[in-house]
């Protein structure tokens, strides 16, 4: 079965009930997985203008308990992005079942080998990365994720022989889905993706940077019918 993953990142824009509302829309489309972001801005190391921001849109350890409760209630996997070892053991605590690794995290040798010890799966996409560097760094890879880390993505930029060479190299290939509309993760899971990534919101006229590539969830409900299909 190919697995859907209902991006939430940082869409709620902190706010505990809008992800709170995400997860059960995330569940009511049909989606496997419904995935947040964890990490401490303050301790990122980014300038003062993009931490601020991030102070604004991160989830406490508390919110990611409450988050998890209704993941379990609405019968939909809860899974995160950790941006710190601290992180990756507050999830490990929190019962997930995989981790993901951000393409910006994955020359961090230190970090990913504290990830595998974890024993968890581990998911990565290819998008802040090249080529040359993506495939001499993911050995450790459970599944590995063709994405372009355009937001949004023009549909034209989509290469979806990429996939196919990621197939060729990797158990389990996917797809991280930055376009607009549901049109490239429906071909992606036509041509064998296993896991299909997309941007998930609940109003694509709320605040956000990736608000623009996401599907509101009529769309997402969609989209979940149609790889079901294939």
């Amino acid at each position: 079965m190919i697995i859907i993953i209902a991006e939430a990142g940082i869409n709620h824009s902190g706010s505990l009930d809008r992800a709170l509302k995400m997860v059960e829309a995330a569940a009511d489309a049909g989606a496997n997985v419904i995935k947040f972001q964890s990490f401490t801005a303050d301790k990122l190391g980014y300038d003062e203008k993009l931490t601020a921001f991030l102070r604004g849109v991160e989830l406490s350890k508390d919110d990611h308990h409450k988050l998890k409760l209704k993941a379990d209630k609405c019968k939909i996997e809860f899974m995160s992005t950790p941006f710190s070892a601290e992180w990756v053991d507050f999830l490990v605590r929190l019962g997930v079942k995989r981790l993901k690794i951000s393409s910006g995290k994955v020359k961090d040798k230190a970090f990913v080998d504290y990830a595998r010890a974890t024993d968890l799966p581990l998911i990565i996409s290819n998008g802040m990365i090249d080529e040359a560097d993506f495939l001499t760094s993911t050995h450790f890879v459970d599944t590995a994720l063709y994405c372009v880390s355009q937001y949004p993505t023009p549909f034209n930029k989509v290469d979806f022989r990429k996939l196919s060479k990621l197939k060729e190299l990797f158990l389990n290939a996917g797809f991280s889905d930055h376009t607009q509309g549901i049109a490239a993760s429906v071909i992606a899971a036509a041509s064998g993706a296993v896991v299909i990534e997309k941007h998930f919101t609940l109003d694509r006229r709320l605040a956000g940077p990736d608000q623009i590539c996401s599907v509101e969830p009529d769309e997402l409900k969609q989209m979940v019918a149609e790889i079901r299909q294939i």
